[in-house]
């Protein structure tokens, strides 16, 4: 709080010593977060890190860092400034997002992605990929075919991070309520007897230029998540029951 205080009524001392400014996009054009006084993602910043730091590594220079699902890009925005050094990419296939974030962070390079596999990027790319909230969201094709691309584009030993719905979600959602018993108790039902369960939440609208058919709100059970990451290359390193928000479950795997 201090932090997104200071960029907003102290902007050139805060600017300069945290190296962080007002962070607003405007309203065409999407974003997770928008408040009067915010310079870009914290929270996640700390959870990413925290993540790697618990299981002994970090993102160190010249790295190669995807955001993957960046949007606007209020999470690169902030960690591009924590680590100046290393290679910041983040894609969306909302391109009027990824053209704001292209033109407002300078540190990063953004590109806009198709809605399904492959990505413009050679094999074996990055050393961490970070994805938050965004397999809550994909169908469960999607989120196979995801899975196996983030492994296509990750070096040998990078690490992965992503966040989606689990059981404990469904805590999560009854508590706040932010879904009905009824769809509460079949998603329970689907998770346990199928490990995945998909809700088109948007039902023919689209979300902010996001296709229709492969993008509205997914649960996943970790045994689900091992059957299908373990066979194609990836080696479990943690995993935080509702550790994001108290809602998404946290996941770090590691190619092998």
């Amino acid at each position: 709080m201090l932090l997104h205080w200071g960029c907003y009524y102290f902007p050139e001392l805060f600017s300069s010593e945290a190296g962080l400014t007002s962070f607003n996009p405007p309203q065409n054009v999407h974003a997770m977060v928008r408040e009067e006084m915010y310079c870009g993602d914290l929270y996640y910043v700390d959870l990413i890190t925290e993540v790697l730091d618990i299981f002994g590594t970090s993102i160190k220079p010249e790295q190669n860092i995807l955001d993957f699902g960046a949007s606007s890009g209020r999470i690169i925005k902030t960690l591009s400034t924590v680590y100046p050094e290393a290679n910041f990419y983040g894609c969306d296939p909302n391109e009027e997002a990824i053209q704001w974030a292209s033109k407002n962070i300078p540190k990063a390079q953004m590109f806009v992605s198709t809605e399904l596999p492959p990505l413009p990027i050679e094999d074996s790319f990055f050393d961490i990929i970070y994805a938050i909230s965004i397999w809550s969201h994909f169908s469960e094709s999607s989120a196979l075919a995801w899975m196996k691309e983030m492994h296509r584009i990750a070096k040998p030993g990078a690490y992965f991070i992503w966040t989606t719905h689990g059981f404990g979600a469904l805590a999560h959602y009854w508590k706040n309520k932010k879904m009905k018993g009824s769809q509460l108790k079949a998603t329970e039902e689907a998770l346990e007897k199928d490990g995945f369960h998909f809700i088109d939440v948007f039902s023919g609208k689209g979300d902010w230029g996001v296709g229709m058919s492969n993008w509205g709100q997914a649960f996943i059970s970790p045994i689900y998540v091992l059957k299908h990451m373990l066979p194609i290359g990836w080696k479990l390193c943690s995993y935080t029951h509702r550790r994001s928000e108290g809602n998404q479950d946290v996941y770090l795997f590691q190619k092998v």
